[in-house]
């Protein structure tokens, strides 16, 4: 259930992109391109600024006070600093993941048709066709058929952040954002995600958000490495994931692969 993505030399580019809260500079100049159908890890030590790269890209850093970005977003292609677009839009198209699962607090049903209603209408047909797909695409479909009407919350941590997958998927968004989507879940649940993701890419990109080293290690194709220097995060090195990971160029590289730093 996820729709074609436009075509483009780039799922998604920034260029000097700037994060700023009070005034204070947390992501300084970061410019970078993402491949459309690959998995972009974003590594790097706490602190650099990671997530708030994230947050920017669909905007949610705005819900936040005293948060400023400056710079360009281009999304396939498009500036979304010449040609904004809706909110609600942008959000469907780029999506975002959370490190803790986020269901609402409310039935597996209603956790999915919320939002299948709000952008496609109120049509129950319609909506039950897109929620079974989505469901069946994370697997979780033959888990929960049998309780759509029980509360999400009691699901097991692994189930609820497919759930939420399940959620954003039936949108048809053409970027995935995860940030620390694993990191609450236990290892047999963290392959089913891991093995959901990979398949993902065949229609999608994703940007992954990790601190573990071997989770980026399976399933990157690309990475970036953020570093901070001075309470400002910024990219210092950005190219394929086996490079990065075997012959770093940068002195932050070379640190952080090694395990000296980081």
């Amino acid at each position: 259930m996820v729709a074609d993505a436009p075509a483009g030399p780039y799922a998604l580019e920034t260029s000097a992109l700037n994060v700023a809260y009070h005034g204070k500079r947390a992501l300084c100049d970061v410019s970078l391109k993402v491949r459309p159908n690959s998995i972009t890890a974003i590594v790097g030590p706490s602190g650099c600024g990671k997530s708030s790269f994230l947050t920017a890209l669909n905007r949610l850093d705005e819900t936040v006070p005293g948060c400023t970005v400056s710079g360009n977003v281009r999304l396939f292609g498009t500036s979304l600093h010449d040609h904004p677009m809706p909110l609600e839009d942008l959000r469907r198209r780029v999506a975002m993941i959370f490190q803790r699962p986020t269901p609402f607090p409310l039935s597996i049903r209603r956790n999915m048709e919320i939002p299948i209603f709000e952008h496609f209408g109120p049509n129950r047909a319609h909506c039950a066709q897109r929620m079974e797909s989505a469901l069946e695409a994370v697997g979780l479909l033959d888990e929960v058929k049998d309780r759509l009407d029980c509360n999400a919350t009691l699901l097991s941590g692994g189930q609820q952040q497919r759930l939420c997958l399940a959620r954003a998927l039936a949108l048809e968004p053409h970027i995935l954002l995860l940030d620390e989507p694993c990191s609450a879940l236990d290892p047999l649940a963290t392959e089913k995600v891991e093995t959901l993701l990979k398949s993902l890419k065949q229609r999608l990109s994703l940007m992954l958000v990790t601190h573990n080293m071997a989770q980026a290690q399976r399933l990157a194709d690309d990475m970036a490495l953020f570093w901070v220097k001075n309470g400002c995060g910024y990219v210092a090195e950005a190219g394929p994931a086996t490079a990065l990971l075997h012959t770093p160029q940068s002195a932050e590289g070379r640190d952080y692969f090694s395990g000296r730093l980081g």
